[in-house]
Order: C-alpha cells, then sequence, then structure tokens
C-alpha cells in the first residue's frame, strides 16, 4: 500500500506511526487492523450528522486511511 504525505501526516499525528508516504509499504497485520479501526473510530466520531454537511478534514482522512489499511 502506499500513503499520500497527507495520509502519513494524519496517521502520524493521530496514531505515533512514523510511515513513509510515496513508497510501497507494508505493515504487519496487527498494526495495519490497529490503524484500521482507530481511524473508523474518528470516522465515526466525525461523520456530519446531516448528510449534505460537509466533512472535515479529520473526517476525510480518516474515511481514506480507513480505506488504505482494509485494503493493504
Amino acid at each position: 500500500m502506499k500513503l499520500t504525505q497527507e495520509q502519513a501526516d494524519f496517521i502520524l499525528k493521530e496514531f505515533g506511526v512514523d510511515l513513509e508516504p510515496g513508497k510501497e509499504i507494508r505493515l504487519d497485520s496487527k498494526l495495519r487492523w490497529d490503524i484500521h479501526d482507530r481511524a473508523f473510530d474518528i470516522e465515526v466520531e466525525e461523520l456530519p450528522l446531516n448528510e449534505k454537511d460537509p466533512w472535515s478534514t479529520r473526517c476525510r482522512l480518516a474515511v481514506e486511511v480507513c480505506n488504505v489499511m482494509y485494503e493493504g
């Protein structure tokens, strides 16, 4: 899986895990699912109640990271 700089910065800030953006990375299964689950928790916290309201940057990044970790 590859992360963008913004996604890597988000993971470092939110979870304290320093991952290199733009390069293929492999994580052990436990760490990958830990990041996925924690990103999902942020997604649930941050999703607006009204589906027409815009997503925060934190919500968007949590969704992206959750998806990348799921696919990885």
